[in-house]
């Protein structure tokens, strides 16, 4: 089995997500801080956890995801660098979520 590295930061997850969000993302430094403020302000939204699975970055997508943290505390980020490929890295994410409900968003997306 590969090895898939996870990295919590400072968090306090919830229990029990009803969703968890996954956003494979590569090199997602310059878009991606806007879709997870669009996470941050969803209004009646039921609980969610977000995964950011970062897939071979060269950019700064780890600092964003670390930047974010502290707005959105069930913010987690998820290595997923033994394969290249968006499937790979939703794999990776669904893995490691733990929501009832799974949900995808790419990393230049705004989900409002």
């Amino acid at each position: 089995m590969k090895s898939e590295r996870l990295q919590m930061g400072r968090r306090t997850l919830m229990d029990n997500p009803e969703v968890s969000v996954v956003i494979p993302c590569f090199d997602g430094e310059a878009t991606l801080g806007l879709q997870l403020e669009a996470l941050a302000t969803q209004q009646a939204a039921p609980p969610f956890e977000v995964i950011v699975v970062d897939n071979r970055s060269t950019d700064g997508t780890r600092s964003v995801v670390k930047k974010w943290q502290s707005t959105l505390p069930n913010l987690r980020l998820v290595v997923a660098d033994d394969e290249a490929g968006a499937g790979y890295a939703r794999n990776v994410g669904a893995g490691a979520a733990i929501g009832q409900y799974l949900m995808f968003c790419g990393s230049s997306q705004s989900t409002v």
